[in-house]
């Protein structure tokens, strides 16, 4: 079985029509309309810290404590009184309070009619199957059961916890202590959600206290002995499960020697802040340290509830959970100065660890990858799910200078992401009514765009107020908005702060559309060429040759450019190269013809000069016509 972390997922985020889809009818040159994207994006838990003596960091277990620690909070991750109040906030349209309730209710709807299906014995060949879905549905129709107050909700999460704890009475395909059994990397991810789940449930009336001690039984004895105990971010699972099963059937000696097993694998964290288990994955060392690290602050955030202080224990090799947060967030902005072999390395989807670190350190750096895929949900694959609405930090806190209950940052610590100063243009239709579409991606200036990190794009035509192309686009995602053919395009973006607000506004180049005709000095013929005369061409004709090898030169100096010519049933192929570069050929053949066909279209990393050259094939001989009308190029405004 291979050891490996959830490979990243997709890009989060909506895609809406700015307007609907419809061809505008045909006015004058280049009547061709098109549908461009819209891209839209959409209580603090104060940690009770109470120090303690530092143990000994080795993974063996140590003596429990003669008396156990004082139970400071309820919960896990969160508390029935903390769900409830933020159900308030959510009422009162709170931010993130808002969307988090939305989207969990949304997801609770669908949950009810979830079916619970446990496997006797249990045995998980797949990434998480049942398993993970019952857990994660159980937990997910508790956080909704306490949120809105209906008991059908509970009810359903109930039967799910009961089917599983009268239906599975062995664990099959473990092996705690290596990493060839799949089971105990599945169990040790998600079997915390079970009691998540029956934590919320509480005392309703509907969840009794025989239900209560059979699935304590059924939690110790059926799913703890399948925890992973190795020393990378499967012992890291494996310690959450320890942690919560522990905690939750009172076994105080098992509970301080799950702690006790943290420590010993923060004691492999560097002083940089890098686990060595996870560096070494090659280029999914990010992703790896990543899926550690989400174990590792979920149970210092349990501890913290049972008054121990795991947040500021540092490691016998110096490391600690703040450097470790801040070197995964250096290196996710910019991934190619990760030190560790050299692949090139994956930046991962923002997982829940973001959440949680980030209300406990308040720290405006990791801002950016904290909002981008707000609100947290169901999405992911271990038992942290909806945890904008567990942890979250309300949207009224923004950037700025934040005393830290932490020591100050590490030397680890990146700077807040800022956008590049230049954006990759692409003309992404031929112009219609003195507009034409634009494909603008606007990468982050040190990581290329990696992570989905949230920013705002705003233009401004012909020296009128700035506005926003969306509310938020992913950096680097391309947007296609619309330019004037013409006036002079400002553009500017800016990394977006917790409460959406621009952070830094940089400013990108000042463009103009133009469009030069086939008779303007950017082209030049040789060869057999002679004007075609159409109402619909760009000043009432266009160069044609059906002569093969006559050649059309055009030059642009700009970022982008795009030729227009003819398609139809009549015409032929053009050779076309960049630059010097050969780009093959182009065939023009259309059922119908079309005067304002993209014949070429071609984008640069910055303006300056380029040369295109398009050549006649004359083949076949039945439709050897090429007919080229005009260039429309984006060019630096002078």
């Amino acid at each position: 079985m291979v050891d490996s972390a959830h490979p990243p997922a997709p890009l989060h985020g909506t895609e809406m029509p700015l307007t609907p889809s419809r061809r505008p009818p045909r006015r004058g040159p280049f009547g061709v309309g098109a549908r461009w994207p819209l891209i839209v994006g959409a209580s603090i838990l104060m940690g009770i810290a109470v120090v303690f003596a530092t143990v000994d960091p080795a993974l063996s277990p140590t003596q429990p404590p003669a008396t156990p620690p004082a139970r400071l909070a309820e919960g896990y991750l969160v508390s029935v009184p903390e769900l409830l109040a933020r159900a308030d906030l959510a009422r009162a349209r709170e931010q993130p309070y808002a969307d988090a309730v939305a989207d969990l209710m949304v997801d609770a709807e669908r949950l009810l009619d979830h079916v619970a299906q446990p496997i006797q014995p249990l045995f998980i060949e797949d990434e998480g199957g049942i398993f993970e879905a019952d857990g994660t549905a159980a937990y997910g129709l508790a956080i909704a059961f306490r949120i809105s107050g209906e008991e059908r909700y509970g009810r359903h999460a109930a039967d799910i916890l009961r089917a599983w704890v009268g239906g599975v009475s062995a664990v099959v395909d473990t092996c705690p202590n290596s990493g060839d059994c799949h089971t105990t990397l599945i169990v040790s991810r998600l079997g915390a959600a079970f009691v998540f789940a029956a934590d919320l449930l509480g005392d309703a009336s509907f969840w009794t206290t025989a239900d209560r001690a059979e699935l304590a039984d059924w939690l110790q004895r059926i799913i703890l002995p399948a925890a992973s105990e190795r020393i990378n971010n499967w012992g890291d699972a494996g310690t959450l499960l320890r942690v919560a099963i522990t905690d939750y059937v009172g076994d105080d000696a098992g509970f301080a020697r799950a702690l006790n097993h943290w420590r010993g694998l923060m004691d492999l964290v560097q002083a940089d802040g890098s686990i060595p288990e996870e560096v070494r994955r090659g280029s999914l060392g990010l992703q790896y340290t990543q899926e550690a690290l989400q174990y590792k602050v979920a149970v210092a955030e349990i501890a913290g509830r049972r008054g121990i202080d795991l947040w500021s224990y540092k490691g016998t090799a110096g490391g600690t959970l703040r450097a470790a947060m801040d070197t995964l967030a250096r290196y996710w902005y910019a991934p190619g100065d990760w030190p560790y072999g050299t692949d090139e390395i994956v930046v991962p989807r923002p997982g829940a660890v973001w959440e949680l670190a980030y209300a406990r350190w308040l720290e405006p750096a990791w801002i950016p990858i904290v909002t981008a895929r707000r609100p947290y949900g169901d999405l992911g694959h271990s038992a942290l799910r909806w945890t904008t609405l567990t942890n979250g930090i309300p949207a009224t806190i923004v950037a700025g200078p934040i005393s830290s209950p932490s020591p100050g940052p590490t030397p680890s610590a990146s700077p807040p992401p800022e956008v590049a100063s230049d954006p990759r243009l692409r003309l992404a239709s031929v112009p219609i009514d003195g507009r034409v579409e634009v494909g603008l991606a606007w990468p982050l200036a040190r990581s290329d765009g990696a992570g989905e990190i949230a920013i705002r794009i705003e233009i401004s035509s012909d020296g009128g107020a700035f506005e926003a192309v969306a509310p938020s686009t992913p950096a680097g995602r391309e947007v296609v908005v619309v330019f004037p053919v013409g006036p002079t395009v400002r553009m500017r973006a800016a990394v977006l702060d917790l409460s959406g607000t621009p952070m830094a506004w940089v400013d990108g180049p000042s463009v103009v559309v133009r469009i030069h005709d086939d008779t303007d000095p950017a082209f030049s013929f040789a060869g057999a060429w002679s004007a075609a005369g159409f109402a619909d061409y760009v000043g009432g004709s266009a160069a044609s040759s059906s002569t093969a090898g006559a050649t059309a030169t055009v030059t642009v100096d700009a970022y982008a450019a795009m030729i227009v010519g003819a398609a139809g049933a009549t015409r032929g192929l053009v050779g076309v190269s960049i630059d010097g570069a050969d780009a093959g050929d182009v065939d023009l053949r259309a059922p119908t013809f079309d005067p304002a066909t993209p014949v070429v279209t071609v984008s640069w990393s910055s303006a300056g000069q380029h040369t295109v050259l398009l050549e006649v094939r004359g083949a076949p001989a039945a439709r050897p016509t090429v007919g080229i009308d005009a260039v429309v190029a984006i060019e630096a405004a002078r």
